[in-house]
């Protein structure tokens, strides 16, 4: 089974898209709502053509994306959901959580080693996604 997220940014799909493509790398894929009209796709309302419609970022998990043209708040509502990465070395997690915060993230709990063993904390993106940071077995 392959499985991937899907995203409906409030209007900063572009930004949140590209953000995630220079923290994680992989190959991103944009397509606006101008060049599927351009190939002849209606929809039941009248889309800005700057407009993500669907983006997706393929890499170490496939992310995708595009613009709530419904919703106009600045971030998404963390308690929906979050993610958790799990990384080999307490460096890495170190690196990760740099990446994460910058540009206006936040650490929400620091990283540090967990009762369980693992190096373990939370951050929240720029975007307001919560991040789970995990060495996920002790180191």
């Amino acid at each position: 089974m392959k499985t991937s997220l899907y995203v409906s940014f409030p209007g900063n799909a572009r930004e949140a898209l590209e953000f995630y493509h220079e923290v994680f790398g992989g190959e991103l894929d944009i397509i606006t709502y101008g060049e599927q009209l351009d190939r002849g796709a209606q929809f039941p309302f009248d889309p800005p053509r700057d407009a993500v419609a669907h983006g997706t970022l393929t890499g170490p998990f496939t992310f995708g994306g595009g613009d709530d043209l419904q919703n106009n708040s600045s971030t998404l509502d963390r308690g929906v959901f979050g993610f958790t990465a799990e990384m080999e070395s307490v460096e890495e997690g170190e690196q990760l959580i740099e990446k994460l915060t910058r540009g206006g993230g936040k650490v929400t709990m620091p990283f540090a080693k967990a009762p369980w063993g693992a190096h373990f904390g939370v951050v929240e993106d720029k975007f307001g996604l919560a991040w789970n940071i995990s060495t996920g077995d002790g180191r």
